[in-house]
């Protein structure tokens, strides 16, 4: 970090916060990241704590018209005398109005509305949690409830792995992506790994979402932009592996650069 990286992404950061929504920031990938990484750092956590990025871009409110000059030397025109008011008769009640009152119900999320499920999302979180052993007890446990009707999983890659060049920084890339996610942490589950012995190292991560498509709650992350997603056939033996190999931390991790898990979050 140097006195640049400090001094730019203060400027940016009420822009960041307050002005550039999703939209707006997707075209500019390498100064998003550049960003994120400044703001994620300790020193700067320690000051600014979470730093929540735009959802939706604020607008000033338009200048109210100035009110037009007196003419000059206007003559003062005599007071109408006022006449006394008849009194108003009691409005009829206006059912549209009292409709118009009433709070309106909060739209419900659309995952929300999906056919029932018979996996239960926290059933299993506690009972990955609780496991002796992720592939000898938990794993068994996922496929003989999962529901792939209802769900879907996942893989995930870091766009730009050649850059994770200083371990605590690519740390730090993990953990802000885990924390921006709350969203998602009714409607999903997942790992997300830096796997590597020595630079650079490779941020993968595995995810159970949902439904059969990227929900909002993940792709609208920020930090989405920079991964490109791939979904796992759950028939085939070899990228069940891979998922379990994700969610216990240890295996082959077949296509990667390294099995050497070396840090890492598990989103639950």
């Amino acid at each position: 970090m140097t006195l640049a990286d400090i001094v730019v992404s203060m400027s940016l950061l009420p822009l960041y916060r307050m002005v550039f929504d999703a939209t707006f920031r997707k075209p500019f990938i390498n100064v998003n990241r550049w960003f994120l990484t400044c703001i994620n750092q300790p020193q700067f956590k320690a000051v600014l704590g979470t730093v929540d990025l735009c959802v939706t871009a604020q607008v000033a409110p338009a200048a109210s018209a100035a009110p037009a000059p007196a003419a000059a030397a206007a003559e003062p025109k005599p007071k109408a005398e006022k006449k006394p008011k008849a009194p108003a008769a009691p409005a009829a009640g206006n059912d549209d109005d009292e409709e118009a009152e009433k709070p309106k119900p909060k739209a419900k999320n659309p995952l929300d509305l999906l056919p029932p499920t018979p996996f239960v999302l926290d059933e299993w979180k506690r009972f990955y949690s609780n496991a002796e052993s992720t592939k000898n007890d938990a794993m068994p446990w996922f496929w003989e409830h999962y529901d792939p009707a209802g769900w879907s999983l996942w893989l995930s890659d870091y766009k730009h792995n050649e850059e994770n060049t200083v371990l605590f920084q690519t740390c730090n890339l993990a953990g802000g992506y885990c924390q921006r996610l709350e969203e998602l942490r009714k409607y999903g589950f997942g790992s997300i790994l830096i796997l590597g012995e020595k630079a650079p190292y490779e941020i993968s991560c595995c995810w159970l979402v949902r439904g059969q498509e990227i929900p909002p709650e993940l792709s609208g992350c920020p930090d989405s932009e920079l991964y490109t997603f791939t979904r796992v056939d759950h028939t085939n033996p070899e990228q069940r592996e891979l998922v379990e190999d994700f969610w216990a931390w240890e295996g082959k991790f077949a296509g990667h650069t390294s099995n050497v898990v070396a840090d890492g979050k598990t989103f639950k």
